[in-house]
């Protein structure tokens, strides 16, 4: 006899009158189709297990609990399996049947207690284990005097096997409580369908180090000396004189002053010269002779560079110093005593060196997993390991020395008379002062007051050109100008010497033949061409033909209309022939300009500073001028004419007789900023003023 689990969750026989026959027709195909043709009266072919049974639309598992060969159960002689799923859940159950005939077949609960006959009982809870017994109506025996069957049947559970939830190596699971399948269920394969541990990648790098060495040996010998010696004093003498040019204040122009010097020998360096290195002592009739010499020789001058002479005739202050170096000269009588060792110099060279051995290591695990569920992991670990590397060297190789004696010392003595000098700190013999500087006469006048003026024959009123020197003076710790002077009267500030000249200008190319122009308020562009003015070459000054470096424009902050953007009662507008605007709305202040600059463009409401030399402008406007308050400006040039001056030029020094101070002056041209101003009446010449824009 089958027992079924229903659609309905009810236990049914089969076959039996009391079930539906389409249920049954459903669970015989169900089974007929997963196992036809089964053996007849084989406990283990008829105990045939259908995994999954559609009944009636739902899914439903059907097992097969043991088979009887008649309709009314009574125990087999055998035990029939009771089968177990391999796939599904398990529900297991058994239909209780009502009485047979003749035999009683009883249904206990594993406590021992009956179960209702007729009804149907699932395994499980109470019902763990179900104890099926045959007895007879008088007993515990079969009618044909059999002993009585009885067979107890476990409760069947779900016994699929399925991986650990918890446990040993719990963190490596990664199907915690999944079901094992069939083609995985050995202890290997339940491990690896459980468990996982990435495996672990490791690298070992040795290094190991040595120093390998090499030493030589080189047999030398150790002099030494040991002197004893009577010296006597033959006096102090001047030996050599050295005139220098250094810079003595700041110096704003393009070309600096650099440093010149020129030495020469005293009669006593001569001497001294000719004798002391060759071992001989002077006589005291040389020393006389050298000391006369001394008294009327030439003293070193300089003649000062292109660059210095370009510095100077820029403006700066020079300084001239004579410095004399005085000897001490001696006589020295010596003995000598000559030690002569031999020696042995052991030189050992090490040099560190390196090698290494690299070795990649991979740990990989694996997992066992018993039916029983015990589970261990297994470690394997493979490494690919390099060979040693050759020795290579590390670092730069270092070198000791030690050097012993080798054998007894010789001792030799030799005596002598020699002259001894030793030189002393040059001391300062002579100094005096350069000034030169472009027009900033009132300061020049205040700072060259009572000193010879050089550029008298040339910039009388020094109106562009200034140039003074001093006498001479033993002391360079007091100058008259620049760095160190207690009152240098302003030559050490920059002011002094940046001033940009103001230039005699010459009309070099004409403009509109009146100053005064009238337009319509059409604001259309119309051209204004003003008189263009160069440096006039006169005195000092000489135009070389070279454009203007900047022009500048200064417009009356009354005119109107106004600059655009400024009033509501129209607008001027301005150009230079570039396209480049005049004016603008900016209040900034005009900039103050000064020698060797390097201006820039700006625009301002009332001044603009324009690269290049313009002349030639562009003016519009869109509203009428107001009665007395028409637009006015007036324009001036930036140059950089050759201007000259005169200067200590060659011989500078202490030349003259006795040391005095010697120079001889020359004409320097150098490049000198400076205004040159226009002028609205077409005049050929322009005078020397400089405005600054307001």
């Amino acid at each position: 006899m089958w027992y079924l689990a229903a659609p309905n969750n009810q236990w049914a026989t089969y076959p039996s009158s009391s079930a539906s026959k389409a249920q049954a027709a459903a669970v015989r195909a169900a089974i007929n189709a997963t196992y036809p043709n089964p053996a007849v009266n084989s406990q283990n072919a008829k105990a045939k297990q259908v995994a999954l049974n559609k009944v009636a639309g739902s899914n439903n598992v059907i097992i097969c609990v043991w088979q009887s060969e008649v309709e009314d159960p009574k125990v087999p002689a055998t035990k029939p399996d009771l089968l177990q799923c391999n796939s599904n859940r398990v529900f297991g159950g058994i239909k209780i049947p009502a009485d047979g005939e003749g035999a009683k077949t009883y249904y206990r609960r594993g406590n021992g207690e009956d179960l209702a006959k007729g009804s149907a009982v699932e395994f499980g809870g109470p019902n763990a284990s179900i104890t099926i017994v045959q007895r007879t109506a008088n007993g515990y025996t079969f009618n044909n005097g059999d002993t009585r069957r009885e067979w107890t049947f476990d409760a069947p559970g779900d016994c699929r096997p399925r991986c650990p939830t918890a446990g040993s190596y719990s963190n490596y699971l990664i199907r915690p409580g999944a079901v094992i399948p069939d083609a995985r269920n050995t202890n290997a394969e339940r491990g690896s369908y459980c468990y996982n541990r990435p495996p672990v990648a490791s690298a070992e790098n040795v290094v190991e180090y040595r120093n390998l060495t090499n030493s030589t040996s080189t047999n030398g010998t150790n002099t030494t000396t040991s002197t004893t010696s009577n010296i006597v004093g033959l006096g102090v003498f001047p030996y050599a004189w050295t005139t220098s040019v250094t810079n003595g204040s700041v110096h704003p122009g393009p070309t600096q002053v650099e440093a010149q010097s020129a030495q020469g020998m005293t009669p006593y360096g001569d001497l001294f010269a000719q004798t002391v290195p060759n071992g001989t002592v002077p006589t005291q009739a040389q020393l006389n002779a050298a000391g006369t010499a001394t008294g009327s020789a030439a003293h070193p001058t300089v003649d000062l560079n292109d660059k210095n002479r370009r510095a100077m005739a820029e403006g700066g202050v020079m300084n001239v110093t004579e410095r004399t170096t005085y000897v001490v000269l001696e006589r020295r009588d010596v003995t000598i005593a000559t030690t002569t060792q031999g020696t042995v110099t052991v030189t050992t060279v090490t040099q560190p060196q390196r090698r290494q051995h690299f070795c990649n290591r991979q740990t990989s695990y694996t997992f066992s997993l018993t039916a029983a569920g015990a589970v261990s992991m297994n470690t394997s670990v493979t490494e690919d390991c390099q060979p040693w590397s050759a020795w290579s060297n590390n670092g730069p190789a270092t070198t000791s020395t030690t050097t012993t004696n080798n054998g007894a010392p010789v001792t030799t003595y030799t005596t002598s008379s020699q002259p001894l000098m030793s030189a002393q700190t040059p001391q300062v013999t002579g100094f005096w002062q350069a000034l030169t500087n472009h027009c900033n006469k009132d300061a020049y006048g205040t700072a060259s007051a009572g000193y010879q003026a050089l550029n008298a024959s040339i910039d009388p009123t020094a109106k562009h050109s200034g140039s003074a020197v001093t006498p001479k003076m033993n002391n360079a710790n007091n100058p008259v100008w620049g760095y160190g002077a207690l009152n240098p009267k302003g030559t050490t500030e920059v002011g002094f010497f940046d001033k940009q000249c103001a230039f005699e200008g010459r009309l070099a190319q004409a403009g509109d033949e009146s100053a005064e122009r009238v337009f319509f308020r059409d604001n259309e562009l119309r051209d204004v061409r003003v008189g263009l003015y160069r440096p006039a070459s006169v005195g000092v000054v000489q135009d070389d033909g070279t454009n203007a470096i900047a022009t500048v424009l200064t417009r009356w902050a009354e005119g109107t209309p106004q600059v655009n953007g400024l009033s509501n009662r129209g607008s001027l507008r301005s150009f230079d022939n570039d396209g480049d605007q005049v004016f603008s709305t900016s209040t900034g202040n005009a900039p103050v300009f000064k020698n060797w600059m390097n201006p820039t463009s700006a625009q301002a409401r009332t001044w603009s500073v324009l690269m290049g030399q313009e002349a030639h402008f562009l003016m519009a406007g869109n509203w009428a001028s107001d009665s007395g308050k028409p637009n006015v400006w007036t324009t001036k040039w930036i140059f950089a004419p050759n201007v000259s001056n005169r200067i200590a030029a060659t011989r500078v020094g202490f030349g003259e007789a006795g040391g005095a101070r010697s120079f001889d002056p020359a004409n320097i041209a150098t490049k000198i900023q400076g205004q040159v101003m226009g002028m609205s009446n077409g005049a050929t010449t322009s005078p020397a003023l400089k405005l600054s824009p307001r």
